[in-house]
């Protein structure tokens, strides 16, 4: 970087922290960016405790500094839940003045149960502006007999809490399966529903996760999901939705195992009229990757269907919907 490329990028840092600075103690960004001490009665500038420093941090800071201070509360264990929990008496208004940060990691403190009942009436209300964050929290560690009180909220109006319903429902059915408890199988079940369900969601990234979670429980079939979304073409006016797909889908299917040889987001699906196959060494489309990812695909579809039993078997389409396939035409 140059000198004077250096200099207007610490310009411009320093104006952005003296705005952010500005806003902050004038909580202009909202009841997440306000000030929390105890009243000045009670402080003296040096006597704030560690856990009430992160969790005034953990609500007014900047996202990875608040992330942080998060994280360090859930590491101070139970005395910092058990201040959260004292702070947190009140209504769903008084637990929004927490943040999303810290409503997170309510649920997270296994020796303050009472702190993780707190969130359940702010999941309930549709006023409620950090849901997600609550439902998050929620089932992190979720307890088997919540299921049927989580599985309506697979279907909730905003895709972020759908997506975190369904990662509790996937939870509930481990646990059910690892405990031998008799009713394994109608959790399992009501898993999988709930995920068919979302791989034709509005919204990609809840139809991502719904494919990684089946896939997970032994259904490979919801990678051929995963495999449309690299056929992607659409645009969303200037934004290119379809070119970001791609790249979620090639990370996602790479973590996997999935190997996706020179396929680059890039190329077109298929080679150009007239176009050699190779240009400087390198393809000019992705039709050899897509076809060898598609084979790996189909290979492990073959697999798992042996490994699952018989009753679930064929649960996962191996079509996608029409939603799904309008995005890859042009």
């Amino acid at each position: 970087m140059n000198p004077i490329t250096q200099a207007i990028a610490l310009g411009t840092a320093l104006v952005a922290g003296a705005a952010y600075k500005f806003c902050d103690s004038h909580g202009a960004y909202g009841p997440t960016q306000q000030d929390w001490r105890p009243p000045a009665s009670e402080q003296t500038p040096d006597d704030e405790s560690a856990i009430d420093k992160s969790i005034r941090h953990a609500r007014t800071k900047p996202a990875f500094i608040r992330h942080q201070a998060a994280s360090n509360l859930v590491r101070m264990g139970t005395p910092a839940g058990e201040r959260l929990l004292e702070l947190s008496d009140g209504d769903t208004d008084a637990l929004a003045l927490f943040g999303t940060d810290l409503i997170e990691i309510f649920g997270q403190f296994p020796d303050v149960a009472e702190l993780r009942t707190r969130l359940w009436p702010a999941v309930e209300s549709p006023e409620f502006p950090w849901r997600p964050a609550a439902m998050r929290s929620l089932v992190w560690a979720p307890k088997i007999e919540e299921a049927q009180r989580i599985a309506p909220y697979a279907q909730d109006p905003i895709g972020p809490v759908r997506s975190a319903a369904l990662d509790g429902l996937f939870r509930i059915a481990q646990a059910a399966r690892e405990a031998g408890a008799a009713t394994a199988p109608e959790h399992e079940r009501k898993f999988i529903d709930a995920a068919v369900r979302q791989l034709d969601d509005e919204i990609d990234r809840v139809r991502w996760r719904a494919a990684t979670l089946l896939e997970a429980r032994g259904h490979a079939r919801a990678l051929y999901w995963l495999y449309e979304e690299l056929l992607r073409k659409d645009t969303f006016f200037e934004r290119p939705t379809g070119l970001n797909a791609r790249y979620s889908a090639m990370g996602l299917l790479a973590d996997i195992g999935v190997d996706i040889g020179d396929f680059t987001p890039e190329l077109p699906t298929e080679k150009p009229e007239g176009a050699p196959d190779l240009r400087d060494g390198f393809p000019t489309s992705n039709a050899d990757a897509l076809a060898s990812i598609r084979k790996q695909i189909e290979e492990r579809v073959i697999e798992a269907q042996k490994k699952l039993p018989e009753d679930l078997r064929g649960l996962v389409p191996a079509e996608v919907s029409p939603r799904v396939r309008a995005a890859t035409l042009d």
